[in-house]
């Protein structure tokens, strides 16, 4: 008899969730990878086509957070384990 964490595994791969449940982590883990004081400035709003989508709180931290990218993107993915996100879009906090 199969294991219930075997079973879900695979119907997850079968449904093709696996890759979009990995994108939502994303989310989850962004306060973790880019620590207290940028996770005050930020929030990790949503992920479409491996592009995390992330709220700023002003241009100053926006202009910041651009020149830093490709080592967030990095961090995420190794929090992630895996080549999850390919970007990250910033945008301003809707006021």
């Amino acid at each position: 008899m199969e294991r219930i964490d075997k079973i879900l595994e695979k119907t997850i791969d079968d449904l093709g969730l696996k890759k979009r449940m990995e994108e939502i982590a994303s989310i989850d883990v962004w306060p973790r990878v880019v620590g207290e004081l940028i996770s005050s400035k930020t929030r990790a709003k949503k992920v479409r086509g491996s592009k995390l989508w992330v709220e700023v709180s002003s241009s100053v931290w926006m202009s910041e957070l651009v020149y830093w990218k490709p080592k967030l993107i990095s961090r995420i993915n190794k929090a992630l384990k895996g080549k999850v996100i390919e970007d990250i879009i910033f945008v301003s906090k809707e006021e």
